[in-house]
């Protein structure tokens, strides 16, 4: 599982407007990444070991926007299957200087018996360099449904880097483990490619990490080396 790896559109009122005027464009895009270790949430999906990922992304002047995801898993976390597969449409605009944006995220684990696959429903909002999304589990299926809330935050340095900061709060709403978790993360594009260095951590101790995610070490505190490239 991941989070989006989109933006809220802080531009898109006025894109909307030009496409009311017949203006409107589309763009495709794609991006790969080799990560160290493919942290979501705060907990290790590799088993602390490295993930290659990559996507592809539409997008509209209109606002709505889709993609598909993907990246290699550890099997012991998602009932045998090795590999992620998202897909994830939505609409994203703004109002009186406000972020909107509101979605459906769609997890796929090919292979996992019993299945592991999940869905959620969003809604984000964003003011400058605050944003706050609440992710909201609707697969009645899945026994591990939940709710997440995500408030991250951005600085960007001009010339040097970029710092975020995210907390994220997990509620196991039909039952399981509750948690926190944390993120601090330096990021800078070189040579047309995207480092990013982070630290994740969680306030789960060995007892409950092992109850969420089969593993004693995969909710600890870890530094992360993430290289991107968008195509």
């Amino acid at each position: 599982m991941r989070t989006i790896r989109k933006r809220l559109a802080p531009t898109a009122l006025a894109a909307a407007l030009a496409a009311a005027a017949g203006g409107a464009q589309a763009e495709i895009s794609a991006n790969v990444a080799v990560t160290s270790d493919y942290v979501f949430r705060g907990v290790s999906q590799t088993d602390e070991n490295p993930a290659i990922q990559g996507g592809f992304d539409y997008s509209h002047d209109s606002g709505f926007y889709a993609g598909v995801w993907g990246s290699n898993v550890d099997g012991g976390l998602y009932n045998g299957a090795s590999a992620e597969f998202d897909l994830y449409f939505g609409y994203s605009g703004e109002l009186g200087g406000v972020g909107i944006d509101i979605g459906f995220l769609r997890y796929n684990y090919a292979g996992s018996s019993p299945s592991t696959d999940y869905d959620e429903i969003y809604l984000g909002v964003s003011y400058g360099p605050v944003s706050a999304t609440y992710y909201r589990g609707v697969d009645v299926g899945n026994d591990r449904l939940g709710d997440y809330f995500d408030l991250s935050a951005e600085y960007e340095f001009e010339g040097v880097a970029t710092v975020s900061a995210h907390v994220g709060w997990w509620n196991a709403v039909s039952g399981g483990q509750d948690y926190r978790d944390y993120k601090l993360a330096v990021s800078k594009e070189l040579l047309g490619l995207g480092f990013e260095l982070a630290y994740t951590d969680t306030n789960m101790n060995s007892s409950e990490c092992t109850a969420f995610a089969g593993s004693t070490k995969w909710c600890d505190g870890r530094a992360t080396l993430t290289v991107s490239k968008e195509l």
